[in-house]
């Protein structure tokens, strides 16, 4: 799946196994729930009463303030072992977006075949999402042309609509919710997309191109495709997909199509491609066969004991928790960082970032056996 992986820390660590009555108001119903087996409150010198004690309009209720608490401690374990990662890889691919053919084109195309279009092959990325936000025509007149999307892993039209063409002008349809569309599939080696229209009757598309050639790039949607490797910023599209034109009268037999450039013949598509690099994270948990999973249990745990403690040193209530010795609040908090920045510097060095095929290795020199 390439759409962004978004959940796989909510439930890394429970918030409590804790059964009192005396603290049932608020608790959420999947509050003992965790993959990991860490509960938040068992971390050593927290327990409830302690966390309760900051418990103010404020800071929220005890289970507001452990939910807020481990939902922020996940996205600092996202953001801080990237971070960490970038010292050891580099990403392999940069995002796209933009137009992926020219929204101008001066002579016309005459279609012999009723099913005309594009065809992107997509590099087949676990973690890349592509995303249409437009679709437009350029025709030399005016009439209803109908378009559609297609895949060649199923027959289902993906979207499809009707775009009323003004003579020599671009007209868009632009999707009410950006289509994310996958990249990986794991029944087929590639995806392909195909954004057809159907030829009118009465008017002829005008023969933008995929690609200005000016400098002697030109894609060939083959198979099995090829893709570029540190292109252009206008170009950099090619390192995820390669796009072609096809047309036929057998809208079954689309995989079979060939393909030709530089011409889009009145077709524009605005989308945009890239990669999920925090996938690596949820890529990277397996507690039965990956010990960089329970690093990053304990270090969530450890970051939202920490978040947990700065918020009894804000309170403004008075009780013998938030009045407790506030260099010892203090030393508790640091210690729990301390161990959080421990194992989020271990991640970097251990997790395997190449799952996604969004990351790329950093080649370092190695001097007598030491990385400088």
């Amino acid at each position: 799946m390439s759409i962004a992986q978004t959940d796989c820390l909510d439930s890394l660590i429970g918030l409590s196994r804790n059964e009192c009555r005396c603290t049932q108001f608020g608790k959420p119903d999947d509050f003992n729930v965790t993959t990991s087996g860490l509960y938040l409150d068992e971390q050593e010198g927290l327990n409830l009463r302690m966390i309760e004690a900051a418990d103010d309009c404020e800071q929220g209720g005890l289970w507001e303030m452990m939910s807020v608490a481990r939902e922020e401690a996940g996205k600092a374990l996202k953001a801080d072992a990237q971070a960490e990662l970038l010292k050891h890889y580099k990403l392999a691919r940069y995002p796209f977006s933009g137009l992926i053919t020219e929204d101008r084109g001066r002579d016309t195309y005459t279609p012999t075949k009723t099913y005309n279009g594009l065809r992107l092959c997509v590099l087949p990325l676990n973690a890349g999402v592509l995303t249409i936000k437009r679709i437009g025509l350029l025709f030399n007149g005016v009439d209803n042309v109908n378009w559609s999307i297609y895949s060649n892993v199923s027959d289902d039209v993906i979207a499809s609509g009707t775009i009323t063409t003004v003579a020599n002008t671009v007209v868009y349809y632009t999707f009410p919710t950006p289509l994310d569309l996958v990249m990986l599939d794991t029944a087929c080696q590639y995806i392909e997309y195909f954004i057809i229209y159907e030829k009118p009757a009465s008017i002829k598309p005008k023969n933008n191109k995929i690609t200005c050639s000016c400098d002697g790039f030109r894609p060939v949607c083959s198979y099995p495709p090829t893709f570029g490797v540190n292109m252009k910023q206008q170009y950099r599209w090619y390192e995820y997909m390669n796009i072609g034109f096809v047309s036929s009268n057998d809208l079954s037999d689309r995989e079979n199509w060939g393909t030709s450039t530089p011409y889009a013949n009145g077709i524009i598509v605005d989308l945009e491609v890239k990669c999920h690099v925090g996938n690596v994270i949820c890529e990277n948990l397996d507690f039965d066969a990956n010990p960089a999973s329970h690093a990053m249990a304990y270090a969530e745990r450890f970051k939202a004991a920490a978040i947990l403690v700065d918020k009894i040193l804000a309170s403004g209530n008075i009780n013998r928790y938030t009045m407790m010795e506030r260099e010892q609040l203090y030393g508790k908090r640091n210690s729990y960082l301390k161990h959080y920045t421990d194992r989020i510097a271990w991640l970097g060095e251990n997790l395997d970032a190449s799952l996604s095929g969004c990351w790329a290795c950093n080649p370092r020199l190695s001097i007598g056996g030491i990385r400088s």
